[in-house]
């Protein structure tokens, strides 16, 4: 238990994995940055007592501006402004095409916070995870900015355990990793049936009863938004689970379905580890499966051009 992580931005979402990434004890080191100093240190005293209090080997500490920033093997960016969706102002000019929804409302705010957080981050080498919506733009955008670093967008395995939890409320028995999902976490994922497992005790479900599952599902995290004005935790297990996936060299699950930022455009496609190196593992994906996946990165491509090249907001090429 030897690698450090860092969390930029601990508000209830980074909060929350920070939480969870003490109680997993896989870092022995979890660093808190926060643009407040005052909230930074409040945050950092909190869940210090929390790892005491659970006897967890995981210390919480302020990142130092003499550190090295390729000492940390993980950077996980939650920025965001200080607002509730409910009550934004939804006037921001969004990139043609991009629907406002609660995933993309924001990024109006947010965007300049990513720009100069990563200003900090230039030449990092490690892995960024990113938690800020939309997923697949922002980590899009920051994989051009910091090339060398590999950089990991979170969310369709939220979307894929709130596929299963409808499932399971409707008395179909799945978990999420026996219905992984693809494609854009903006608007509706793929359903990647290549990847998916049926057990021999459970009955046959139809694709169209499977398909009504997941447009209920999908219908989850608007929900959760307009009664509490975020979405909190399942976000905050589903993400934890996977950063514990990104830094354990042969983890038990073959595959995670996250958003990949790899030539300048980002989807969840299924990735593998090999001796700890992660790589694509598009290959085990079927042909109507990569057709889907590559009109999702060509949107996210697209999107992240106007935003890069048409100066809809202030991001470094």
């Amino acid at each position: 238990m030897s690698k450090r992580a860092l969390i930029i931005g601990a508000g209830k979402l980074g909060g929350m994995i920070a939480q969870k990434l003490i109680c997993g004890q896989l870092f022995s080191s979890l660093a808190i940055q926060m643009r407040s100093l005052r909230k930074q240190s409040g945050v950092i005293e909190s869940l210090s007592i929390f790892g005491s209090f659970i006897e967890s080997k995981t210390s919480v500490e302020s990142i130092s501006s003499r550190s090295d920033i390729n000492e940390i093997d993980v950077i996980i960016l939650a920025v965001k402004d200080n607002y509730d969706l409910r009550d934004l102002v939804k006037d921001e000019q969004l990139p043609a095409g991009l629907d406002e929804d609660v995933r993309t409302v924001g990024i109006g705010r947010d965007l300049p916070l990513v720009t100069k957080t990563c200003n900090g981050l230039l030449g990092y080498r490690g892995i960024i995870v990113v938690v800020t919506n939309p997923v697949d733009l922002i980590a899009t955008l920051i994989k051009r900015m910091i090339p060398q670093a590999t950089v990991i967008g979170l969310g369709v395995s939220v979307d894929a355990a709130r596929y299963a939890y409808t499932c399971q409320k409707n008395g179909i028995s799945r978990t999420a990793q026996d219905i992984p999902l693809g494609g854009l976490h903006i608007g509706r994922p793929i359903p990647l049936r290549s990847h998916w497992t049926t057990h021999h005790e459970d009955p046959p479900v139809n694709q169209t009863e499977m398909n009504r599952m997941l447009e209920s599902s999908l219908e989850i995290g608007p929900r959760l938004v307009a009664n509490l004005g975020f979405t909190l935790h399942d976000c905050g297990e589903a993400f934890a689970r996977d950063i514990e996936w990104l830094v354990t060299p042969e983890p038990a699950r073959p595959y995670l379905f996250p958003s990949y930022a790899r030539e300048k455009k980002s989807t969840a496609i299924p990735i593998q580890k090999e001796n700890g190196v992660v790589y694509s593992a598009l290959g085990t994906l079927n042909r109507e499966e990569l057709n889907a996946i590559e009109s999702g990165k060509q949107k996210i491509r697209d999107w992240a051009d106007e935003i890069t090249h048409k100066g809809l907001f202030s991001f470094p090429g």
